[in-house]
C-alpha cells in the first residue's frame, strides 16, 4: 500500500490566480519536495499537480 498523497487544484486563470498562490504557499511547508506542474490543457481551467517525492526510495 502507499502512503502518498496526491493533489489536484483547478482554477480559472485571472479569476482565482491569488487563491492558487495561496493555497500553494500553505502547502508548501507540509510537502517540501514535492513535484508540482502546472498544465492548461482544459480552458479555461488551470490545472496544479503536487505529488511528494519518496523520500527513501529511489527511483528507476
Amino acid at each position: 500500500m502507499s502512503d502518498n498523497i496526491k493533489i489536484t487544484l483547478r482554477y480559472q486563470p485571472g479569476i482565482n490566480d491569488t487563491q492558487a498562490d495561496y493555497i500553494l504557499d500553505l502547502l508548501n511547508p507540509v510537502l517540501e519536495g514535492a513535484k508540482v506542474h502546472e498544465k492548461h490543457n482544459h480552458p479555461p481551467y488551470k490545472h496544479i499537480y503536487i505529488t511528494p517525492r519518496n523520500k527513501g526510495n529511489a527511483t528507476k
